[in-house]
């Protein structure tokens, strides 16, 4: 057997099959994904593209094959679309940071198929009409890269970027070609046909992964998304928008392991005063406000660090970080306290708070922390309410006022 020549390769045959294949293959893996996955609006104007390119391919091979003059001008119009159907499901993908289509967008296909009607007053190949077909497919290329920088979704920015990269590559290859057919002593001849051909193969393989790749992490990216917020509802109650009481554990056992290795932490329990005498006399949605309201006056009396929860009802917990007893008994008295100048919308005075202090001791569990605070927080009640059981005592708001 001898070795088949490298030019019999490079010639516009071999090269017009070749490309056929792969954009036909193309054409057909971006269909059966898209048959078989989830796909985004203008999933389906990539496709078409994909197809623009094999058939373009097929009819520059009937005019090299069969002498079919006319066919080699359907191929030129049939490889313009193929940027302009790319950028249409571009737009599509990416509405939300693209927006709609332009005025100057119709003034491109004009002017782009303006210059594929006059590369068809000679009989092509030729130079004048290679280099009009370059500068029509360099203009829609132009567009295409444009519409992709306005992309505002960071996640598939890198991807797209090859993809805007292999067009400019594509684009230029095509205008060096018009421009060498331009210049080219050899009147009628075009010698960088396969190399630009060559171009469009590679471009149509980068178009596939990319453009599958693109709909691959914009899925991830809602998944994840969708994910974060089914956390974020099963953590935080929906009342108040303060954790709930299973996120509230979880950051207390969290807090009770590294207490073990550093300054011991303080527990809150905060029970509002005759909550349910408001909800029988007033409603359950003016209720709802009350707490509401009672949820936002205590977040402005605690620190950075410490944590806020909703354990269910009118029963509220606060985790206080590398808190003593003496800063926690503090931070209790001034919630209660804080709590009197608050006056609620169409309520009226907010109701009063008691509160239950516990501190995180070696050994303990949160389930005895919670105990003890609970312990605490009856006391307070049954010191007439309105107070703050502390390890110093019990502080009530009347106490408070007359210290100030």
């Amino acid at each position: 057997m001898y070795p088949v020549p490298l030019t019999d390769f490079l010639h516009p045959r071999s090269i017009l099959t070749l490309a056929a294949a792969v954009f036909f293959t193309s054409g057909f893996v971006m269909t059966l994904m898209g048959v078989r996955r989830r796909v985004y609006p203008g999933y389906w104007h990539w496709v078409a593209g994909e197809f623009a390119f094999a058939l373009s391919a097929l009819a520059i091979a009937c005019r090299d094959m069969y002498s079919v003059f006319w066919s080699i001008h359907l191929g030129n119009a049939l490889l313009l679309l193929q940027p302009v159907l790319i950028a249409a499901g571009l737009r599509r993908f990416l509405s939300q940071t693209i927006g709609r289509r332009e005025r100057v967008d119709y003034l491109l296909w004009a002017f782009a198929y303006g210059c594929w009607l006059l590369s068809m007053l000679g009989n092509a190949p030729a130079a004048m009409p290679i280099f009009i077909f370059s500068l029509g497919f360099l203009l829609l290329s132009a567009r295409l890269i444009q519409l992709g920088y306005r992309n505002q979704y960071e996640s598939l920015q890198g991807t797209l970027d090859l993809l805007l990269g292999s067009y400019a590559l594509c684009a230029l290859t095509q205008l060096a070609r018009g421009i060498y057919s331009l210049t080219s002593a050899q009147t009628g001849t075009d010698p960088l046909f396969g190399l630009s051909f060559i171009a469009f193969v590679l471009l149509a393989i980068i178009t596939l992964s990319t453009l599958l790749l693109m709909n691959y992490e914009r899925a991830e990216g809602e998944l994840r998304a969708i994910e974060s917020q089914l956390m974020e509802l099963a953590n935080t109650d929906v009342l108040t928008g303060i954790p709930n009481r299973r996120h509230f554990m979880f950051l207390a056992e969290r807090l009770q392991a590294i207490a073990a290795r550093g300054p011991r932490p303080a527990l809150l329990i905060i029970d509002v005063d005759h909550f349910k005498e408001i909800n029988d006399a007033r409603g359950h949605l003016t209720g709802d406000m009350v707490l509401r309201a009672i949820t936002g006056r205590i977040g402005e009396v605690l620190r950075g660090g410490d944590t806020l929860g909703r354990l269910g009802g009118d029963e509220f917990a606060v985790l206080l970080p590398g808190s003593d007893a003496r800063t926690a008994g503090h931070v209790a008295s001034r919630i209660v306290k804080h709590i009197r100048t608050l006056t609620i919308a169409d309520f009226g005075p907010a109701p009063t708070l008691s509160i239950g202090m516990a501190e995180f001791m070696p050994g303990d569990t949160v389930s005895d922390v919670m105990r003890r605070a609970d312990q605490a927080l009856y006391a307070a009640k049954r010191a007439g309410r309105n107070c703050a059981m502390t390890p110093d005592g019990v502080h009530c708001s009347d106490d408070l006022e007359e210290a100030a």
